[in-house]
């Protein structure tokens, strides 16, 4: 999991800004499902 934060953490500030507005859109959606780590990395690399 730690590798996973520092890999977010790298990310230009505004990327940061759209993943977390990204999570919190699905989370009011409805549609944010538990993830799994190799998933979040998955999209966090792209």
């Amino acid at each position: 999991m730690h590798e996973l934060i520092a890999a977010a953490t790298e990310l230009p500030i505004k990327d940061q800004e759209t993943l977390v507005q990204t999570s919190q859109q699905e989370f009011a959606q409805g549609e944010c499902q538990a993830i799994t780590p190799e998933q979040l990395m998955a999209e966090l690399i792209g």
